[in-house]
C-alpha cells in the first residue's frame, strides 16, 4: 500500500524523487521539494542542484528554463549575497531562464502555496 501511495504522489519511478531529494542541501529545500514534486513532475524533468555554468540551481526544470531558489535567512540576508543573487538572476534571465525565489519563511509557512504559485507561473509561461 505504501509503495502504491509513493508511486501515486512521486511518479512511477520513486527513485527519481529519491535521487533528487538526497541532493537537497537544506531542510527548506527538502520541504519545498516534498510539496512541489507532485506538481512539478507534470511539467518535465525536475533536477535539484542543477549545474548551469558556474552556478548551481536549487531546483530546476531545465527544459522549461525555470529555476526555483530557496533562500535561507542566515545566508541570503547579507548585503553581498543579496547583490550576488540579483546579479545571478540577471545572468540567468539573459539566458532565457525565469528565477523564482522563496525565502525560507514562506516555505515553512506554506510550501504547498509556493508549489501552486510555481505551477501558475509555468502555465502562464506556456
Amino acid at each position: 500500500m505504501i509503495t502504491f501511495i509513493k508511486r501515486l504522489i512521486f511518479g512511477t519511478n520513486p527513485n527519481d524523487f529519491n535521487a533528487q531529494f538526497t541532493k537537497c542541501e537544506s531542510k527548506m529545500e527538502e520541504r519545498f521539494l516534498l510539496a512541489a514534486w507532485p506538481v512539478l513532475r507534470q511539467y518535465g524533468r525536475v533536477v535539484t542542484q542543477h549545474p548551469l555554468g558556474s552556478y548551481r540551481l536549487d531546483v530546476a526544470l531545465p527544459e522549461r528554463k525555470i529555476c526555483i531558489e530557496v533562500d535561507g535567512r542566515d545566508y541570503h540576508i547579507k548585503p553581498e549575497q543579496v547583490d550576488n543573487d540579483k546579479r545571478r538572476d540577471r545572468v540567468l534571465m539573459r539566458s532565457g531562464w525565469i528565477t523564482i525565489r522563496y525565502p525560507g519563511r514562506e516555505i515553512y509557512a506554506d510550501a504547498d502555496a509556493c508549489a501552486r504559485e510555481v505551477e501558475a507561473i509555468i502555465l502562464r509561461k506556456g
